[in-house]
């Protein structure tokens, strides 16, 4: 099971947990006393009660009161008919008795009613989390620039910067040269032809290419901010299940936003810790004929003047963790 589906299934708890305090599921429908049985011919239905699934809780069948056969299933509704008594009726036994378009009906009214438990029991705990999480967010989005190596470089060192986003974006962070020659050789018919050979000559590789390339990581945590905004904001409001679906569903927008984010920020990390630098250094000198090297954290291009760039100490993890263990789910 992986990440999302551990989500999911978190989630379906979380859910059928609020259905069952608000009285919406029952686990054990055969302890409502009276049950009608079997349901007459003349019944008029007033509403779904309850759904239950006994398969999930008692791993009992129970008996139909409306079908012929009187079938057992696992899965159906509670239903309040017309003069106040209670019946059980399988999941798909109801639009045979009382019709298709009523039966869906009041199948989508229970839902609805179910759809507003669970989202007014997340409210309160999701507002909490908001507040925990907003100002980790935001701290975030502030220590971007601590990470980041690719500005500094296209700023100062231009040309080294294009020679690692060429190897980056062609060469999957290989950096490699490529010397040709020309080889004189005989062919079969004893004449001579001329075949041409590469030599790759390796000088390491950008641990993260695509984290190099990307340029994306502080708007994905302003997306993310303003998601938590709008969020908050419909959920503070009188919200009716519309608004609750649109509030959760920015969440969960936001959540892959900073998902995202976490993982070029690792990559920026995995960069920025890297020998690969000393490499880097090596083919920039041979192929630009200026020299350039690393001393300690600093980058040194000796032309007509001494240009230095100190790379960004790595980041600790924190920041980003600490987001996404506060982002309410």
């Amino acid at each position: 099971m992986n990440g999302t589906d551990d989500l999911e299934a978190s989630e379906a708890i979380v859910r059928q947990t609020a259905i069952l305090a608000a009285g919406l599921s029952i686990d054990d429908p055969e302890t409502i006393p009276g049950l009608v049985y079997p349901l007459p011919a003349d019944a008029e239905l007033a509403t779904l009660v309850q759904d239950y699934d006994t398969q999930r809780s008692t791993g009992r069948k129970v008996r139909c009161s409306a079908c012929s056969q009187h079938q057992f299933h696992y899965r159906g509704f509670v239903v309040e008919l017309a003069d106040g008594a209670r019946a059980l009726i399988g999941i798909n036994c109801g639009e045979a008795h009382f019709g298709e378009g009523e039966w869906k009906g009041m199948h989508a009214r229970l839902r609805q009613k179910q759809d507003m438990a669970y989202f007014e029991a997340r409210i309160a705990p999701t507002l909490r989390q908001i507040e925990i999480c907003y100002p980790t967010l935001v701290a975030w989005r502030e220590a971007v620039g601590r990470l980041e190596v690719r500005p500094l470089l296209q700023r100062v060192l231009p040309d080294f910067h294009r020679m690692i986003v060429a190897a980056c974006r062609e060469n999957e962070g290989h950096l490699h040269r490529y010397r040709y020659r020309r080889v004189v050789e005989q062919a079969a018919n004893g004449t001579e032809r001329l075949r041409k050979e590469v030599e790759t000559i390796p000088y390491g590789t950008v641990p993260a290419p695509l984290a190099y390339l990307d340029g994306s990581l502080r708007k994905k945590l302003s997306d993310a901010s303003e998601d938590l905004r709008v969020a908050k904001n419909l959920l503070l409001g009188d919200p009716d299940a519309i608004s609750l679906k649109a509030a959760f569903k920015r969440l969960r927008n936001g959540l892959k936003e900073i998902e995202d984010a976490a993982e070029i920020c690792r990559g920026h990390r995995r960069n920025l810790a890297g020998q690969w630098w000393h490499g880097a250094c090596r083919m920039f000198t041979d192929e630009a004929g200026e020299q350039i090297t690393l001393n300690g954290r600093t980058l040194l291009l000796k032309s007509y003047s001494t240009t230095k760039v100190r790379l960004p100490d790595e980041e600790p993890p924190k920041l980003w963790n600490a987001a996404l263990a506060a982002w309410p789910r």
